[in-house]
């Protein structure tokens, strides 16, 4: 928990974050990866300080706020851009990187936190609930793998992951 976990989510989300930006970039869909980047990075911090244990930190500003001014941003960098032909596409895509990417990630964070009433105080119950979460996305993606790896014979999107499967991700 703590900064430690806020470091490996950040980690990881920054990674998906880069995957999602090249993969847009191969589909011809044009985004702003340093605006990506900075923009996951800043709403994971701002969860996690509006989330923290002791709760919201000294006025933080919340992650609406942050997210709604770092799109803001991403406006303002296409307006000032020379070539605006794929301005509009350009901010969907970057912008719906970090929608997908950290705003769902980033919730690891308040989940990892999480406490719930007990007597006088609170119970922490966020440790249990990671792993639970964990282990049920491994046990689906390893049925997914086991069933496309059997049933498998409609390919989901071949360019992209060849072995994967509609019946898989069914």
């Amino acid at each position: 928990g703590s900064v430690p976990f806020l470091l490996f989510v950040t980690a990881i989300c920054l990674l998906a974050i880069w995957e999602y930006c090249l993969i847009a970039d191969e589909g011809g869909y044009p985004n702003q990866l340093g605006m990506s980047l900075i923009g996951g990075a800043l709403v994971l911090g701002a969860l996690y300080l509006d989330g923290a244990p002791a709760g919201p930190v000294a006025k933080a500003p919340g992650p609406l706020f942050v997210f709604l001014l770092w799109t803001f941003a991403v406006f303002v960098r296409e307006f000032f851009r020379e070539d605006k032909g794929h301005s509009f596409l350009r901010i969907i895509t970057t912008v719906s990187g970090v929608v997908f990417l950290a705003l769902s990630l980033g919730h690891m964070l308040l989940i990892r936190d999480l406490r719930v009433a007990a007597g006088e105080g609170f119970r922490p119950v966020g440790r249990e609930a990671m792993f639970f979460l964990f282990i049920v996305i491994w046990i689906v993606d390893t049925g997914a793998w086991a069933v496309g790896r059997v049933a498998g014979r409609h390919p989901l999107a071949p360019r992209l992951s060849p072995k994967k499967t509609w019946e898989g991700a069914i």
